[in-house]
């Protein structure tokens, strides 16, 4: 606690980076291991398997609890990581409408190109899996462009690739902060208040991820996973020495609390709402005991690649693994294959599109917020970056 208190400023938050490549391992098992078990590899047209391909010890093993579920914990690490940087973010910027406008156009180059590069390997992986199986894909390009504009969830539009809500929740968290945007810079705690306020008060419409047009669900569904970004603004305030011990305490306290109710309102199995309490704990022990923890070699290359994993796994992995199985692959050997595959194409698009965009909005954000330009190639010092964070 005496190592966290004595931490502020606007350098890099050391622990969130080696977090989110856990979080994002955390994922990729979920869905390669555990999900495509569930399923048995049938997937958009893909029928499913005669028998469950993976050994049941294996889905044992990497289970952990019948009470904790993986994708749900990495989902959870990466809502509070984001609470916690975005706001680092822009208390670097300036107060005013052009600090708005840079933090804006900084994180339009820092999520958008890389999704868009994601999901084309989905559609690809989509494309490819309807072309063995002899059928066609059915998506219209007004389905792809929502897809893609990241507001898919206000229209009438179903979701393709099965991970773009987090990503959703992430841009109404965006607004959150835009709304909100002064409070934040200055660490004041009424935003909190309001959003719980509103996740309280949407819970008992039970509004569930929306998968058409079916207000107000398209517009409420997000409230209560705001409400758990919050948690992570807390921490930031915390971080920047904002808020005292006590009120932090108090603060996260009354978040979870509401985020636990609005869960139990809208009939949340008990293993996901125990798993973004169990994100918490472990977000919590690092921040306080850990800070500058950052997870070794491997850990720090799964942080690097996180998002374009994140973005461009699902389908790619369920699509292939299913479909070399079907060639004879042992499921075991088809599971590692694909794995190999997908951290081979997340690389090439952080290194091909991640990375320059994200120095290219950086330069840009830059030039908005006043602030003299560096050089693409600088090694300047920076606080973590937000949806670098939130990938699930």
């Amino acid at each position: 606690m005496k190592e966290a208190s004595q931490r502020g400023g606007s350098g890099k938050i050391a622990f969130a980076d080696g977090l989110r490549g856990i979080a994002s391992l955390l994922v990729l098992i979920a869905h390669y291991v555990l999900v495509f078990q569930y399923i048995r590899g049938e997937y958009d047209g893909l029928p499913a398997l005669y028998a469950d391909p993976y050994p049941h010890k294996l889905v044992r093993f990497l289970s952990i609890s019948p009470y904790i579920n993986l994708g749900a914990l990495g989902v959870a690490l990466f809502f509070l990581i984001s609470g916690l940087v975005v706001p680092q973010a822009i208390a670097n910027l300036p107060s005013n409408l052009r600090g708005m406008m840079a933090f804006v156009a900084g994180r339009i180059f820092r999520i958008w190109p890389t999704y868009v590069a994601g999901f084309a390997v989905t559609m690809l992986a989509l494309f490819c899996g309807a072309a063995y199986k002899s059928h066609y894909l059915t998506y219209s390009w007004y389905t792809i462009w929502w897809h893609m504009s990241l507001f898919r969830d206000w229209t009438e539009y179903p979701s393709i690739d099965g991970v773009v809500w987090t990503l959703e929740v992430e841009t109404k968290f965006y607004l959150f902060v835009l709304l909100f945007w002064s409070a934040i810079r200055r660490g004041k705690v009424y935003p909190f208040f309001v959003i719980a306020a509103a996740a309280a008060w949407a819970a008992p419409y039970k509004a569930a991820y929306p998968m058409g047009w079916n207000p107000p669900e398209n517009f409420l569904w997000p409230l209560k996973y705001l409400l758990f970004m919050t948690v992570g603004v807390a921490f930031n305030f915390h971080y920047r020495k904002l808020m005292s011990a006590r009120k932090f305490a108090i603060s996260v306290a009354v978040l979870m609390g509401v985020f636990l109710w609005c869960c139990h309102r809208e009939d949340f199995t008990a293993d996901v709402y125990l798993s973004y309490v169990a994100a918490l704990a472990i977000f919590a022990a690092l921040y306080f005991w850990f800070p500058e923890w950052e997870g070794g070699f491997l850990v720090r290359f799964f942080a690097r690649i996180s998002y374009p994993m994140y973005v461009c796994h699902a389908a790619m992995g369920y699509v292939g693994i299913r479909i070399l199985i079907d060639l004879g692959a042992p499921p075991l050997c088809a599971l590692v294959t694909q794995t190999l595959l997908t951290l081979l194409v997340s690389w090439n698009i952080h290194v091909v599109y991640e990375r320059p965009f994200h120095h290219a909005g950086r330069w840009v954000s830059r030039i908005i917020a006043g602030k003299k330009p560096v050089s693409a190639s600088g090694n300047t010092n920076r606080a973590n970056d937000a949806l670098g964070a939130s990938r699930t």
